[in-house]
């Protein structure tokens, strides 16, 4: 039988991991955003939204959101 100990450094480790986690996620979720909004409103105008448009649109939405907090 092994016996298995947590460190104080496993923990604060394992705590950095859940906040980027939680902020890759926000990341995410922002360039999801940004892409669901410009569809919307390519479909409003009849434009045509391409693969290339969400992909910008998502590298901007993530950026921004990265940048928003510095």
């Amino acid at each position: 039988m092994k016996k298995f100990f947590v460190f104080a450094n496993d923990l604060v480790i394992g705590r950095v991991f859940l906040k980027l986690r939680h902020r890759i996620a926000i990341i995410i979720d922002r360039g999801d955003y940004e892409v669901a909004c410009s569809q919307e409103a390519h479909a409003h105008y009849g434009d045509k939204f391409t693969q290339t448009d969400a992909f910008l649109y998502f590298i901007y939405g993530a950026l921004s959101e990265i940048f928003n907090e510095i």
